[in-house]
């Protein structure tokens, strides 16, 4: 429960003066279930759900001709469901994927800004509802030392993986590869994959670049012991020889991204390949 106080000059009175309040209220009840099932001995399902109740309620005690009354209430309701498996490939190394929904309310100061500018509650704001996906590795290198690599928007990547096989398959080189006799998995993997890979590679080269990017947040906000803590820890007492030490090493990761990205052009598609100029 809060209290916004409304001064004069936002509704044509004396600037300054404080002519009304309003009440607002906010509560937030949540629920949720997860569950993880070891459906073989090397493979784990995991999965929940959760869903949110958040009501807005607001009073207006300032009304006149020029001031209508503000007061309102709505309730944003949601489920967000989650699913996930864990494959563990060793001991050490476990590989994951997983793909949940995402719930999220408008605040307060949202809420506040109405679509035609006049001073108001819009309470015909909606709430903003994503899909995300997430696939990596964890490995335990030692007893206090764990390395995660994860991908997000993998289904970024997938989408433009199959835009590209759509159109390629119906180039001319596809269909005489076919009348040759090859087998399909000859064709896609060989002949049409390679075809397709040059954006798939570059889009993973920046996602790379971004899980680098938000190890910053990530380990902040669990705790966990790690590069992207340390700079914060380093930046709370203007520790500046290891801001700029983690400043260099992630430069010089996101040139070697790069660069193994150009190299990687160059096996892909032959194309791209130097070559001394013709006499």
């Amino acid at each position: 429960m809060g209290v916004a106080e409304v001064r004069g000059s936002a509704l044509g009175e004396e600037p300054g003066a404080s002519i009304g309040r309003q009440l607002v209220g906010k509560r937030e009840l949540d629920q949720h279930a997860q569950f993880q099932w070891d459906i073989a001995p090397r493979w784990q399902l995991s999965g929940g759900v959760r869903h949110t109740s958040v009501p807005f309620k607001v009073q207006d005690r300032y009304i006149t001709g020029a001031n209508p009354d503000d007061s309102g209430a709505v309730r944003y309701r949601g489920t967000s469901p989650v699913a996930g498996i864990l494959f563990r490939v060793t001991e050490a190394v476990n590989a994951y994927a997983a793909i949940g929904r995402g719930f999220e309310t408008p605040t307060f100061a949202e809420l506040a800004y109405r679509p035609d500018g006049q001073p108001g509650v819009n309470f015909g704001l909606r709430p903003a509802i994503s899909l995300n996906s997430e696939a990596g590795v964890k490995a335990y290198v030692r007893a206090d030392t764990r390395l995660n690599l994860a991908l997000f928007k993998i289904s970024l990547v997938i989408r433009l993986t199959r835009a590209g096989m759509r159109e390629v398959l119906l180039a001319d080189y596809v269909k005489y590869a076919h009348a040759k006799g090859l087998s399909e998995r000859r064709v896609i993997l060989v002949h049409v994959l390679k075809n397709i890979l040059i954006p798939v590679v570059t889009v993973l080269g920046l996602e790379l670049g971004s899980v680098i990017a938000y190890s910053v947040v990530t380990e902040s906000v669990f705790a966990w012991p790690g590069m992207g803590k340390l700079v914060i820890d380093a930046i709370n007492i203007l520790d500046r020889p290891i801001i700029v030490a983690y400043l260099m090493v992630v430069v010089l990761m996101f040139t070697l991204i790069n660069l193994a990205v150009d190299l990687l052009y160059t096996v892909i598609d032959p194309r791209v390949r130097l070559r001394p100029a013709a006499a």
